[in-house]
């Protein structure tokens, strides 16, 4: 059984949803997030993916915000010495029910 701990938050706002995290190679930390950006429940165009890196011990967090890799349900995974990320991105979403960004 692991014993986990609380180290620092990530990020926090934006209505932080969805989060994977995976070690890189040289040991640092990697994390994505989905950002809702808003309670809309039509989605928000300000939605957008979080990516946030850090090294042991893991206090500190240099982070971005990225429309382009909006992931929704981010999932990281290492494959030969490269970390990937898949998850949904609906490119162009959009109509009367539901904006781009999230939904």
């Amino acid at each position: 059984m692991s014993d986990w701990s609380i180290v620092s938050p990530i990020y926090e706002g934006d209505r932080n949803d969805e989060t994977d995290i995976e070690f890189l190679p040289d040991g640092r930390m990697l994390a994505t997030a989905r950002l809702e950006a808003s309670d809309d429940w039509f989605g928000d165009n300000r939605g957008a993916t979080l990516i946030a890196v850090s090294a042991p011990p893991f206090t500190q967090w240099t982070t971005t915000k990225s429309k382009v890799t909006r992931l929704d349900g981010p999932y990281l995974f290492p494959y030969h010495d490269r970390v990937y990320a898949a998850g949904c991105y609906e490119p162009g979403y959009g109509g009367l029910l539901a904006r781009g960004g999230s939904g």
